[in-house]
């Protein structure tokens, strides 16, 4: 049990204790938060890194596609125009 006197210094220990606590409790949020921003700021790098990897496969899928299309298009000019002159000489053969 406690003294008269050891009541009057209880209120004392647990103001010590309060802000030991309070100290221990700023630097607990200050590490939380600085460990959290620095998952942050790993998330928003990997983030980036996968969005270049990304835009650059797509550039590479856009440029060849471009050159499969082209390609493509010469080939059907081509057929368009031979088709041209095969119906040309048709009906020059039937007049």
């Amino acid at each position: 049990m406690y003294s008269f006197c050891n009541l009057r210094v209880l209120p004392g220990i647990m103001m010590e204790d309060r802000k030991r606590l309070l100290k221990h409790l700023d630097r607990e949020r200050d590490r939380i938060t600085e460990q959290f921003l620095d998952t942050v700021e790993d998330l928003l790098t990997l983030i980036l890194t996968h969005k270049k990897k990304f835009l650059k496969q797509l550039n590479e899928m856009h440029e060849q596609h471009v050159v499969t299309i082209s390609e493509q298009m010469k080939r059907c000019s081509m057929v368009q125009n031979q088709a041209a002159a095969l119906l040309e000489n048709l009906k020059v053969r039937v007049f």
